[in-house]
């Protein structure tokens, strides 16, 4: 009865080795391990903390929106320039033309000394933002909003040294 049952074990771990893998459960917490081949043949293992349980996909969003922004704050170029436009609506051009020096209008963009987002906001400013606003310098809305108030501080366009080439 014994080897009866070591019998049946040993087909049902062979039935399970030669079942593809798309068609097998994987175990929650698994991932295939790094650098293994297609499903079919991976070899599966632990999973690491930057790999748990991702984020589900968040809902595309309308496009009839103007500056609507995409999921996890990927902002294009054309919607960085709507949110400049939206927060400078006299200066827009000099705005533009700042952002476009300062950081090529790329809203991830960040300075040698530190500095964030399409208007290179310096940490220097960050007592006056506070923590939860300095972290949120990348988003292009809160560093076009950011530098509107650090303009209304400063009465014009002298923190940034690119002022001069923007005809401001």
């Amino acid at each position: 009865m014994r080897h009866a049952a070591r019998l049946i074990v040993a087909v049902l771990a062979l039935a399970a080795f030669l079942t593809p893998v798309a068609a097998r459960e994987v175990p929650r917490g698994l991932v295939p391990a790094r650098g293994a081949n297609p499903p079919a043949t991976a070899s599966w293992g632990p999973m690491s903390s930057v790999e748990a349980d991702p984020a589900p996909a968040a809902p595309l969003p309308d496009a009839s929106t103007p500056c609507n922004r995409r999921p996890l704050r990927v902002w294009t170029y054309g919607e960085v320039r709507c949110a400049i436009r939206r927060k400078f609506p006299r200066d827009a051009n000099t705005a533009l033309c700042i952002a476009r020096a300062e950081s090529r209008l790329n809203a991830r963009a960040v300075g040698a000394a530190g500095e964030r987002g399409i208007f290179q906001i310096h940490p220097v400013h960050r007592a006056w933002l506070g923590p939860r606003r300095w972290r949120l310098m990348f988003d292009a809305a809160a560093n076009a909003r950011a530098a509107r108030e650090l303009v209304g501080r400063a009465g014009g366009w002298g923190p940034w040294t690119t002022h001069g080439r923007c005809g401001a």
